[in-house]
């Protein structure tokens, strides 16, 4: 993970470099004045569901579960905002700041597990379940940056926000025949959850108007959990008060991001 973490890291510097160098001439412009921006990014994402939850214990019957970690995934987004410099900034430029609204959209990953129900000391019954989990977020970010020989900015950023998580049907398999076949409804599988994410990496001018960059980034997108369940016994359908779903759903993400400024 590490070698492959600065593999990226290695390729995203060259390329950004390259790409900005390519136009090497006269030094690029600032205002104080705003300038619209409009930004496109995309890139990797490990996606993590977190740990699906299985609660309470109903009628003695107690349920637990696990799940695999880390699912890989890509994400695409876009901002939509303004950029000026910093009151502070002497003649050259050295900090400005983006601030503005984005969106951005998480492929779907699968999350897999098992649970168990016994309803005595000596009945134990595993079952393996399966759901899918695809996430959007809607963010208000700012984004600050320094500059570095004219041309490089590294820069941090701050989103808040909201994500938009929904799960897929939760479907069971192995189940042994005459076993308690537990199952949960599909109802109520779009949550909506407080969002944000934090980033670092760098910048670079190509010219006046476009801008290459790469970076790590965080994102967290809190809970996401379908409706009430229901216990099968002997055909007949009896309510209960636990839940399936991600308790923490985060992302891990790399990305290039080109960002164009329409305006001198």
């Amino acid at each position: 993970m590490f070698v492959n973490t600065k593999l990226r890291t290695l390729i995203c510097m060259s390329l950004v470099s390259t790409l900005a160098f390519c136009n090497d001439e006269d030094p690029i412009a600032y205002s104080f004045n705003l300038r619209p921006v409009v930004a496109l990014s995309g890139g990797y994402a490990s996606l993590n569901p977190g740990n699906s939850q299985l609660l309470p214990s109903v009628n003695q019957v107690p349920q637990n579960s696990h799940q695999a970690q880390g699912k890989n995934t890509g994400f695409v987004g876009g901002l939509l905002g303004v950029e000026t410099l910093l009151p502070w900034s002497g003649p050259w430029p050295d900090y400005f700041i983006q601030t503005g609204i984005e969106y951005n959209y998480f492929g779907s990953v699968n999350a897999t597990g098992y649970n168990t129900v016994s309803t005595s000391p000596s009945s134990l019954v595993v079952y393996h379940y399966a759901y899918s989990l695809q996430s959007q977020q809607v963010l208000a970010s700012a984004k600050g940056f320094a500059t570095y020989h004219k041309r490089f900015h590294p820069y941090v950023l701050v989103g808040l926000g909201a994500a938009f998580n929904q799960l897929g049907p939760y479907a069971i398999t192995d189940e042994e025949p005459g076993a308690l076949d537990l199952v949960s409804t599909t109802s109520n599988t779009n949550t909506t959850q407080f969002s944000y994410a934090l980033a670092a990496g760098f910048d670079a001018d190509v010219d006046n108007s476009w801008r290459v960059g790469c970076g790590y980034r965080y994102s967290n997108l809190g809970q996401a959990r379908q409706g009430s369940g229901v216990i099968a016994v002997n055909n007949i359908q009896y309510p209960a008060s636990f839940s399936v779903g991600a308790s923490h759903a985060f992302a891990n993400q790399f990305l290039v991001q080109v960002t164009y400024l329409p305006f001198d």
